[in-house]
């Protein structure tokens, strides 16, 4: 059944434009909030950003912070890391800017060496002070989802809502008391979709090789999911993922998309994942 929600203007961050659906006559009381807390985030945390505290630490290797989320999220990359047998690597900055994917967009593939980073050895937090010996931050397999939940959080504990959907560039956060239907797009055919699926008070998100890719100086198209071991860029491919939280449907959608066949069998028996 569909719940009647009212629709706010969308708001650009994180290199995307989020959607919210929420009850009626609360929107002028949540709209300044939801902005300032993704301006706040995307401030924080964007490696684009070279006052960011992600930028900070990646080019000091060493930063002093008072921001506990900051901490939170950083634990939160090493548990993953574990988690998927070290598929999951968000230390790969370095290798992202070698393949053109650098905060200028210059698409200029680099030619430099770099060493494979492990957030469970080269990442060393010590209190509030952050050590970075090897690789750089990038949250992007993580950030979004993340983002997704504290809003979550803040509009069910602060303005008790009971119904609400979050669309952040496709990945979705349902809050509803009934299940409601989202089409899933096709990765190339932007008007078609492929399929279509029901969840409530819980996340969906994507990972598709087509959403950010580029032709490099040297003629190779790149894009933005990277094989740790290989340290290059994926196969083209798509995928979606639903979890209870947007933060865990973010991280195994991009995780899924870098593991092999026999890689994603084993997450599927050892998880609640729906691929």
């Amino acid at each position: 059944m569909a719940i009647k929600l009212q629709n706010l203007e969308p708001i650009e961050g994180l290199g995307t434009f989020w959607y919210f659906e929420l009850e009626r006559g609360r929107e002028l009381q949540i709209l300044p909030i939801l902005k300032n807390t993704i301006r706040e985030f995307n401030q924080n945390y964007s490696r684009f950003d070279e006052n960011s505290l992600v930028s900070q630490l990646n080019k000091n290797k060493e930063l002093e912070v008072d921001n506990e989320e900051f901490i939170e999220l950083l634990r939160l990359g090493i548990i993953y890391y574990t988690k998927t047998n070290k598929i999951f690597n968000f230390l790969l900055e370095g290798q992202l800017t070698n393949l053109g994917y650098d905060k200028d967009y210059t698409f200029q593939e680099k030619n430099n060496q770099l060493k494979l980073p492990s957030p469970s050895l080269d990442l060393i937090i010590q209190n509030k002070t952050i050590f970075l010996k090897k690789g750089g931050v990038d949250f992007g397999g993580f950030g979004k989802g993340f983002l997704i939940d504290k809003i979550s959080k803040i509009l069910q504990s602060q303005f008790q809502l009971q119904n609400f959907i979050i669309n952040a560039g496709g990945d979705i956060f349902c809050h509803t008391k009934e299940a409601q239907s989202f089409h899933l797009q096709h990765p190339t055919k932007k008007s078609q979709s492929i399929g279509q699926i029901e969840i409530s008070n819980s996340a969906i998100a994507s990972s598709s090789t087509f959403l950010r890719n580029w032709n490099t100086n040297k003629g190779k198209n790149k894009n933005h999911l990277i094989n740790p071991f290989t340290q290059d860029s994926i196969e083209p491919s798509a995928v979606f993922v639903t979890s209870n939280t947007a933060v865990e449907a973010d991280m195994w959608a991009t995780t899924i998309a870098i593991a092999n066949e026999k890689q994603i069998h084993e997450f599927q028996k050892n998880t609640l994942l729906s691929i």
